[in-house]
């Protein structure tokens, strides 16, 4: 008898110590409106405890330990992290293409032309690729011919000789750089390279010269912007820069998969 007592004893005292450890959290889901979530999911991160939303979006939770947060998931919604309250009340997101963040990572490729001239004139085209989540690395190439000459122009102890006011240019550019995420599908992307850009002027005589003060050969940086349109489709824009006029605003669209 004494036997049983004892059992009975010591099993309300382990029923009394697990009640005690355990944390009750109360709450509410809803959309920003403030409309219930029914069905949604509130778990512990990194544990198995979670439970679904009533039809009024409350919910009710008993856990064995005592967590500091709580995620919160529902489809078609972004997911949410939210510190405990007592009674919290969590505001789910609806999600868009707009907020919505990547989930993997994904391999992409783009067809950009860059126009170094104030005109539309002696564009050069290429291309880049990268590999792109929250943040990423690409690497560009943009070319477009060097003219042919017949002759440098590089004696800046005499004056510059008389051309025609006729001009031919081309730019080479080669670039590799790192992008990282602006909270929304806008990436910033930053960028180091080399560029090559020649500009021949016709002379008088009727000679092609290489004018090596508009002329660049050297390093070059690469700022603009890269927009994520869906799950797939991207367009981007910038500019690569170099020394004295070496300058080329770009455009480019391209695909992810």
């Amino acid at each position: 008898m004494k036997k049983k007592r004892l059992m009975l004893a010591v099993l309300l005292l382990c029923g009394t110590i697990i009640a005690s450890a355990q944390t009750t959290i109360n709450g509410t889901v809803t959309d920003r409106s403030g409309n219930p979530i029914p069905g949604a999911k509130v778990e512990v991160p990194g544990t198995e405890e979670s439970v679904l939303t009533d039809l009024d979006g409350t919910f009710s939770l008993s856990v064995s330990s005592s967590p500091k947060v709580v995620n919160v998931y529902y489809v078609g919604m972004l997911p949410k992290e939210q510190e405990i309250a007592p009674d919290m009340l969590v505001r789910l997101t609806k999600m868009t293409w707009w907020n919505k963040k990547p989930e993997d990572w994904q391999f992409f490729a783009a067809v950009e032309g860059a126009f170094p001239e104030k005109s539309m004139k002696n564009p050069a085209f290429g291309f880049s690729v990268g590999y792109v989540k929250e943040y990423g690395v690409y690497a560009k190439v943009l070319f477009s011919a060097t003219p042919s000459t017949d002759h440098e122009w590089d004696d800046f102890t005499t004056l510059k000789p008389w051309t025609q006011g006729e001009y031919k240019s081309g730019t080479q550019a080669y670039v590799v750089g790192g992008m990282i995420r602006l909270g929304c599908p806008f990436y910033l992307n930053l960028g180091l390279g080399y560029m090559n850009r020649t500009v021949a002027w016709k002379l008088s005589d009727g000679s092609w010269a290489k004018y090596n003060d508009d002329s660049y050969n050297g390093f070059c940086i690469d700022a603009g912007l890269t927009l994520r349109i869906g799950d797939h489709f991207l367009v981007n824009g910038g500019i690569l820069a170099g020394m004295k006029t070496a300058k080329a605003p770009y455009i480019g669209v391209g695909y992810s998969f």
